[in-house]
């Protein structure tokens, strides 16, 4: 034959026709349409109409008149997008999914109207190998915003505002925009979500100020994170029925710690305190450490309003010129706080440690404290340094406490009293 060698001809893989159906406008394509993909040659005819006729069989594939080929739409996925700066996106499912292994990647092109963070639902195009898939957001179920947080900005032809999470549209036209409140920092409220031809637009409902503005940064961040700056109705009503002040009837069944030279040590803004130790030397020379944690579930009720709030909250979070507490004020500032000189509810672990550092013995207690002293870590350094003396009033406690027989009972994994100890301060105070 003239030294001509024949095509070596590549068997045409049942994956790929699946998938090329399903990427397919209308997830749909003719028999026509798919021998001009595959450029089948006469033995692939035969190849590639087997597999057709395999995939209808085993209900992967709808067969049309025509030669038509049709992929089912699967039952949509829903999670939440997390979307990149350059559009593309990934949906993490709600719910673990069989042979899915990771997060469903969104082209660009198919993430629709949702933007980062919304809860949508997806379908699924097609599955890699590796348990990977990709997808198209078919519809969004809930909104993760309302509002969007950015600088506003004139382009000499419409005002837009610059989001301040680049993982949102870069521009939120916001037509009606007054000049007056230019590179100012705003609160733009959504009015016409992205498309893929289209801008979202928006509306204006609040002047933050400017980026140099004072405490102009936590109201961002504040904005921009959703985050509650009040308490329901239903919670402040729950916390205010709880008592003002700790009463007998709370103290039944704890150990009381109260002779304990117990301290807290904190930043010099904290506002509450919810941790406090102290630290003993037993007559062997080894030592007694007494942590001791405010018993908030003593308060917060599971189920409770204010239990269902924190939940959601998740922790308080801190500015330099605010907090956003997880429980209310009187909950976290008040009852839940380990205030230096008041009785307080606890949990607390006494630790037998060695002179090496060794934990020889534990045990937990519900308990009952009083905090001697409230100390900021730079008084604490200061103290241990020598730089700077402890306030006389604990001094002297701890002078007393020396004196002192300690509390009664063994020491033992479990149990509910703590050893008798001397007083680490007799040789440091």
């Amino acid at each position: 034959m003239g030294g001509r060698r024949k095509r070596e001809e590549q068997p045409i893989q049942k994956e790929d026709v699946l998938r090329s159906i399903q990427k397919a406008e209308g997830r749909s394509a003719n028999l026509h349409q798919l021998l001009m993909e595959f450029d089948a040659t006469p033995t692939a005819r035969r190849q590639l109409k087997d597999i057709l006729t395999q995939l209808v069989r085993d209900g992967k594939l709808h067969q049309h008149k025509g030669s038509r080929f049709e992929a089912p739409a699967r039952a949509p996925v829903e999670g939440t997008i997390i979307l990149h700066r350059d559009g593309y996106g990934f949906v993490v499912p709600s719910q673990k999914l069989a042979g899915l292994d990771s997060d469903i990647f969104i082209p660009a092109a198919l993430t629709g109207t949702a933007m980062n963070g919304d809860k949508v639902q997806v379908e699924i195009a097609y599955r890699k190998p590796g348990g990977r898939a990709e997808g198209r957001i078919t519809s969004v179920v809930k909104r993760a915003r309302e509002t969007v947080v950015g600088q506003l900005r004139f382009d000499g032809q419409v005002y837009f505002v610059a989001p301040m999470d680049d993982k949102l549209p870069a521009k939120i036209l916001v037509p009606d925009a007054l000049c007056e409140h230019k590179d100012r920092i705003v609160e733009v409220e959504i009015t016409r979500f992205p498309t893929a031809a289209h801008w979202p637009a928006g509306k204006i409902v609040g002047v933050i100020g400017f980026l140099d503005d004072p405490n102009v940064e936590s109201q961002v961040i504040i904005r921009k994170f959703g985050l509650p700056t009040d308490f329901p109705k239903e919670v402040e009503e729950e916390a205010s029925a709880l008592p003002d002040a700790i009463n007998e009837n709370d103290l039944e069944g704890r150990d009381d710690f109260r002779q304990r030279n117990t301290i807290t040590i904190d930043p010099t803004t904290a506002r509450d305190f919810d941790d406090a130790v102290d630290v003993n030397v037993l007559p062997d020379g080894s030592f007694q450490l007494g942590v001791h944690i405010a018993d908030v579930a003593h308060f917060v009720q599971p189920g409770s309003a204010m239990d269902r709030e924190a939940r959601i909250r998740g922790t308080s979070v801190y500015f330099p010129d605010r907090v956003l507490p997880m429980l209310p004020e009187k909950v976290s500032n008040h009852l839940c706080s380990l205030n230096p000189r008041t009785d307080r509810l606890a949990m607390s672990v006494m630790m037998h440690i060695s002179r090496d550092g060794e934990v020889r013995d534990y045990s937990f207690h519900n308990s009952v404290i009083h905090s001697r002293e409230r100390m900021t870590y730079d008084d604490f350094r200061r103290s241990l340094t020598g730089t700077r003396p402890w306030r006389a009033g604990i001094h002297q406690s701890y002078r007393r406490s020396a004196k002192s027989t300690g509390l009664r009972g063994s020491f033992k994994s479990g149990g509910r009293r703590a050893a008798p100890s001397t007083s680490i301060c007799r040789s440091q105070c």
